[in-house]
């Protein structure tokens, strides 16, 4: 059967819920992406979300049912991100970010990380992307820590 880095058998990504879903379905519109369920770790037999790679280049990201994101990166992309406040470290991995998706501002964040990861996987080089989480970064309303909307799901929350 064949196994995407080898944690369980490819069934397609499960539904999951609230903001995670419409990140989830817009994920899956992208070209070359390759969506698929994300196993518990270390147990095939336990749905632990969504996962999204990009084919024949690798994995994006995952959303997990409780609607946190893990997103791969580079290690200097991912300290930016962290340094400006634009995602948390992933503990068990130096070039993993996490991010929650409970709110159309979290769901518009997670998209704009994926786009990052998705467009890093596609080749678009690491200043681009630097000049990128400075914009958004510098974009930020000081009075309330929200991030303006770069590639938005939700118009207006």
């Amino acid at each position: 059967m064949i196994r995407l880095r080898n944690e369980g058998p490819i069934k397609p990504a499960p539904l999951l819920q609230g903001f995670a879903q419409e990140v989830s379905t817009e994920l899956q519109t992208w070209p070359d992406i390759i969506s698929a369920t994300h196993w518990q770790l270390g147990d095939p037999t336990r749905v632990d979300g969504a996962e999204f790679h990009v084919e024949g280049v690798g994995e994006l990201g995952h959303i997990h049912l409780n609607g946190e994101i893990h997103l791969a990166l580079t290690k200097p992309l991912r300290d930016q991100l962290i340094a400006l406040n634009l995602a948390e470290p992933f503990v068990w991995h130096r070039e993993w970010v996490t991010a929650p998706i409970s709110s159309p501002s979290e769901a518009d964040k997670a998209m704009w990380l994926f786009k990052l990861g998705y467009d890093r996987l596609c080749s678009v080089s690491e200043e681009i992307l630097f000049n990128r989480i400075q914009a958004r970064a510098a974009a930020r309303n000081p009075a309330s820590g929200r991030t303006g909307n770069t590639n938005s799901l939700h118009k207006a929350e």
